[in-house]
């Protein structure tokens, strides 16, 4: 009995414990309502590329949350990268030069929001939900609201952010991993990663000690704002255009979802990179089994919402009893 207690205390202390247990739920719910089809290579392809701009996106969140800071203009930053690398390449400029001018306007809106918050001391939540609805109805206007297409043709650009591997998976999958390493050893394994959560953890403490708590806010928002325009990247290397009306919108809600789900708390101080990409696959899987179910995407928001708050209730509960 002493040695089961003992392994449970163990189990618990996993940060990541709650999403775990709620991928393996989800997984095995939909395996008895979908059958083998959900986990057959096809769909896992499908998990994936739904997963992978989630994640990505999701993994620059977990340290912007860890800072004690959200960004809510991610969906809108995801949407000007990819539009005015189409528009771009479309006047003639070379479509990898035209993706990095897309990214330099994402990490220069990342700037703008840190400042904003940091020096203007505006709330992240309505600074950058300002700069949502700025950058999302920019990239309307510039699109029309029209699907962008006939891109010049590029093979090596498409197959190295939007391609397949094996035959059958993305290629975005393995920029997630990627990007994830290196974020996961940024924030474990960096004095950078140290500051960030000392920042959100105790800002005064962490300021007496000397860290400029402002610079490390403003590097997560450029870090966030990166990681959503490089996810607007492969989406546009994968569909091969940009879809008619808001490219994107649905990312700042399942972006956030996956890094709450995954173990990050809403105060900041803490988190894992490696519960986001899993709170990112519960999302992912999640809206995957509406669509083979032709079950209305409404439900799939209302489910991810209550997962949210759960998992919020859950981790609250793990956390105070680790405390």
């Amino acid at each position: 009995m002493l040695k089961l207690k003992n392994y449970l205390n163990w189990v618990l202390k996993i940060r990541e414990i709650v999403a775990l247990i709620t991928l393996f739920t989800i997984i095995f719910i939909c395996l008895v309502l979908i059958g083998p089809i959900f986990l057959s290579i096809n769909n896992i392809a499908n998990i994936l590329s739904v997963v992978s701009p989630i994640a990505i996106t999701a993994t620059a969140m977990t340290l912007l949350m860890i800072s004690g800071e959200i960004d809510l203009s991610v969906g809108s930053v995801m949407a000007i990268t990819p539009t005015i690398t189409s528009l771009l390449a479309l006047k003639g400029y070379n479509i990898f030069f035209s993706a990095l001018i897309g990214i330099g306007i994402a990490f220069f809106i990342g700037l703008i929001n840190g400042i904003l918050v940091t020096k203007f001391k505006i709330k992240s939540f309505i600074a950058t939900f300002g700069m949502m609805v700025i950058v999302e109805n920019i990239a309307h206007l510039l699109t029309g609201g029209w699907y962008i297409y006939g891109l010049p043709p590029s093979c090596t650009f498409f197959k190295i952010f939007g391609g397949e591997i094996f035959g059958h998976f993305p290629v975005m999958a393995i920029w997630l991993l990627v990007i994830a390493i290196c974020l996961w050893l940024l924030l474990d394994k960096t004095a950078f990663g140290n500051e960030t959560l000392a920042t959100g953890g105790n800002k005064e403490g962490a300021i007496k000690v000397g860290i400029n708590t402002d610079r490390v806010k403003i590097i997560n928002f450029m870090l966030t704002a990166f990681t959503a325009s490089f996810a607007g990247i492969i989406m546009l290397s994968y569909i091969g255009g940009i879809p008619s009306g808001i490219f994107g919108r649905n990312l700042a809600f399942d972006s956030i979802a996956a890094v709450v789900v995954g173990g990050t708390s809403l105060s900041g101080g803490s988190g894992t990179i490696i519960g986001t990409v899993i709170g990112a696959f519960i999302v992912g899987a999640l809206r995957n089994a509406t669509l083979i179910t032709s079950i209305s995407s409404y439900w799939a928001m209302a489910i991810v919402g209550l997962i949210i708050l759960i998992a919020v209730i859950l981790n609250t509960l793990l956390e105070l009893r680790r405390n």
